[in-house]
């Protein structure tokens, strides 16, 4: 159970876990195991694993995993957003005495989050053959009549992969003859399918430590030989079998594939763990631990039900605020969006009426404003703490929200505005026949599908005993009709939190800062 404790100034001394930072020598020995799940639940829904208590643990150690392709299905992929991420719905770390140090709720969702700031070659060229993602854009030539050779109008954009799509003329002539799949398609080993001569074949991936647990970026490490009796545990919450795991290609349409159970292969789940031993410092490190502890930064999520309707008493997404937590907590940021509710029928999704395997992205997006000719609708967003808006003047502007968002993350994003926002007019459209991915349209499924918020809580203070009001007011343009599209919504937000971990007689106790 979490407590309050004030930390002591460590600022002016390397972290235990920040190893590129510590004096040592240049003598380093990396111990490797490969551990199988202790616990895999008969529902395919949970597993966990127990690490050794040895050496520094690697942040680039990875869990590996695939599915048995389903019977009832043709053709299968991961969502192209943040890929094998959506088997995982939480991801906690913690000790065999029950003290947690990190707990990452609604994975997928956070992943869909920061694939915006993924390099676009890191995805193509790495990312989509190591986790199965790959969200990058390029220029799409397009023939303007029946002759393929002359293929010199860049009129569009849309996804890439390293394949050539399949191309057609815009509105007529000569078309391709690969039914359903015309355009863009997977690598064949990337796909999910029960074809009998891929019988027993499945694409296997693998996620790092430092993506299922923030904390451990910036070459961050485990310190697993100090935390005494207490065991380090992972323990892993599975999205659901039907729905969340696979997107499906267009086939998925018409041939009843449709809610197919997608099942965790258990024998192929593994965790490849790196040990890193210094000879000869170990014991000054572990004082050093037993000592000063070491501090870190930990997300915490809150959500909300939200319902856009023209109705105003079923509304509340015109005129929206609420407490996201951080009271009394050192907040450095927060990053918030609207995530589709999906009924069984597949209302409330984007594009409206399809389920969620029916999509490019699956459900793990942020729905942006509504588009109506070429206007689109205004967010209106802010944070209130203690006592004072963070921005003078409420942000409606959605390239300053871009902004926002890339100055919170500290990077470049790498996402067309149309994507983020629905701004623009350029992507790949859906009556294109060949520049459609694995059969499905590109403007339908990718337009304003990664709105996410973004804030960096800039004034170096603790938040006061009110928390943090998150101010989100979704309009159309004219600023007086609902901004998104009728249905429900999940409001998420995401706190990143400073905490602290400390060693007490062979234990771990860990504190919000």
């Amino acid at each position: 159970m979490d407590t309050e404790e004030p930390a002591p100034d460590t600022s002016a001394q390397p972290s235990l876990i920040q190893l590129e930072k510590q004096v040592v020598d240049n003598t380093q020995e990396i111990d490797s195991d490969v551990l199988r799940p202790v616990v895999f639940s008969a529902d395919n829904l949970f597993c966990r694993f127990e690490l050794e208590p040895k050496g520094f643990l690697s942040s680039g150690s990875t869990i590996s995993f695939s599915v048995t392709p389903p019977a009832g299905i043709t053709r299968g992929f991961f969502p192209t957003n943040i890929g094998i991420s959506s088997l995982i719905s939480r991801a906690v770390l913690r000790t065999s005495s029950g003290r947690i140090l990190s707990d990452m709720e609604e994975f997928g969702h956070f992943q869909s989050l920061k694939s915006v700031s993924l390099p676009s070659d890191t995805q193509k060229q790495r990312k989509q053959y190591s986790d199965g993602r790959c969200l990058d854009f390029g220029m799409e030539y397009v023939a303007t009549d029946d002759n393929q050779s002359q293929m010199t109008d860049a009129r569009y954009y849309g996804l890439q992969n390293g394949k050539e799509y399949t191309q057609g003329a815009i509105g007529g002539g000569w078309t391709d003859k690969g039914a359903d799949r015309t355009g863009l398609t997977h690598h064949n080993f990337q796909v999910v399918a029960p074809d009998a001569d891929r019988k027993d074949l499945s694409p296997s991936y693998s996620i790092p430590l430092y993506e299922l647990f923030p904390f451990l970026e910036s070459s961050n490490h485990l310190p697993l030989f100090a935390m005494g009796s207490d065991r380090v545990q992972i323990e892993l919450t599975f999205t659901q079998t039907t729905n969340r795991r696979l997107s499906l290609d267009k086939d998925g349409d018409t041939a009843g594939e449709q809610d197919a159970v997608v099942l965790i292969d258990q024998n192929s789940v593994e965790l490849m763990s790196d040990h890193i031993f210094y000879p000869g410092r170990m014991d000054a490190m572990k004082e050093e631990a037993t000592k000063e502890g070491f501090q870190y930064n930990d997300f915490v999520l809150s959500r909300q039900t939200v319902t856009s309707s023209a109705t105003p008493a079923d509304d509340n997404s015109k005129s929206n605020v609420r407490q996201v937590g951080g009271a009394g907590r050192t907040v450095l940021r927060a990053f918030a969006g609207y995530v589709p509710v999906e009924r069984s029928n597949g209302a409330g999704s984007d594009p409206p009426g399809e389920k969620s395997e029916l999509q490019i992205m699956n459900n793990y997006k942020a729905r942006s404003m509504n588009k109506t000719g070429n206007a689109v609708g205004k967010l209106e967003s802010n944070l209130f703490y203690n006592e004072r808006f963070l921005y003078p003047q409420t942000v409606t502007n959605s390239a300053r929200q871009f902004h926002q968002l890339s100055d919170a993350e500290r990077k470049q994003l790498y996402i067309p505005r149309e994507v983020y926002s629905k701004g623009g007019d350029a992507l790949a459209p859906d009556a294109s026949v060949g520049l459609l991915y694995e059969g499905r349209g590109q403007t339908g499924n990718l337009a304003g599908h990664l709105f996410w918020q973004g804030w960096r809580l800039n004034r170096g203070e603790r938040v006061g005993t009110k928390g943090i009001q998150l101010h989100m007011n979704a309009l159309d343009n004219a600023g007086t009709g609902i901004g998104l599209t009728a249905g429900t919504y999940l409001q998420f937000c995401y706190l990143e939190v400073v905490r602290r971990a400390t060693f007490n007689d062979g234990q771990v106790e860990v504190f919000f800062v």
